[in-house]
């Protein structure tokens, strides 16, 4: 075999090596890309699926406390000589009601359960502004007023989705093992779901990243004060594995729907919030 052959056979050897890495990186990536998207499109689905159930639920306690309230305006002695069986069928119905009063002249006079409650027995609402606003509102507009938000069909309160991210979760995988990585999510998942409501929802939606709705937002100082009391409690919780102490690092974006954002957009909206947490971060460490 001559020289020249010997060459041009490590040639072909080197361009069919560098071609079968370049085919097998492309198809990896690819994969990856059709991975990543159906966990997207998952998410999504899940968030409308968490936002159709929590708009139903609502919508049917709404129903039940207008239902009574009409019984108050309409009849309103038949409502005081039969109080205790009339709230007791909207409480039997309702899922998230736990209390119902009666203030006539702003001052609650019937209560039901009594049990518990005795203290509120004359109560005046003109003693507490922010409680009393919400009243004359809803004497001005006709409409139902939930946590101080005015509420309409079709204008059920606002939600929020959170977009939590584990930071340096690939350094745990690579350090101590794809089992320690599975440990970590399941610790930080439990915590999660510790720290939020029956009506809110949980879900991890790739890798190292999770989604949550939270239903009932009464405005963005409260999202804020969540999702800074969600990362402290967390990061200082550390998982033991082994004899390890594993901290979690997390960045959490959010978005809260308002009835206008589109669930591509509150998805997309949180995403980039979480990604500016995380870029701040990687600056004050640098």
């Amino acid at each position: 075999m001559t020289k020249r052959t010997k060459l041009l056979i490590i040639i072909a050897s080197c361009a069919y090596a560098i071609a079968w890495y370049l085919v097998t990186q492309y198809a990896a990536q690819a994969y990856v890309n059709s991975r990543f998207d159906a966990q997207k499109e998952q998410a999504r689905q899940q968030v409308s699926l968490a936002k159709s159930t929590f708009e139903a639920i609502i919508f049917k306690d709404i129903y039940l406390a207008d239902s009574l309230a009409t019984v108050v305006n309409i009849e309103p002695q038949f409502a005081i000589d039969n109080w205790e069986s009339i709230s007791a069928k909207l409480m039997a119905q309702s899922t998230h009601v736990r209390n119902v009063a009666m203030a006539p002249d702003d001052t609650i006079q019937f209560i039901y359960p009594l049990a518990g409650n005795e203290r509120a027995l004359g109560f005046e609402y003109q003693s507490r502004p922010e409680q009393f606003a919400s009243v004359m509102t809803a004497k001005r507009t006709g409409s139902l007023v939930i946590d101080g938000l005015l509420t309409r069909w079709g204008q059920p309160p606002r939600f929020a989705v959170v977009n939590v991210d584990l930071n340096r979760f690939k350094k745990v995988n690579d350090d101590l093992g794809h089992d320690a990585g599975d440990e970590l999510l399941k610790h930080i998942a439990n915590h999660m779901l510790s720290r939020v409501r029956a009506t809110d929802f949980v879900a991890r939606i790739g890798g190292d990243e999770f989604i949550i709705v939270l239903g009932r937002v009464r405005d963005e100082a409260a999202i804020k004060r969540f999702v800074e009391k969600l990362k402290i409690d967390i990061e200082r919780t550390p998982l033991e594995y082994h004899g390890e102490l594993i901290y979690p690092s997390l960045s959490i974006g959010y978005s809260i729907a308002d009835g206008n954002k589109t669930r591509e957009a509150l998805l997309s909206e949180a995403d980039r919030d979480m990604y500016a947490m995380k870029l701040a971060q990687r600056t004050e460490l640098s």
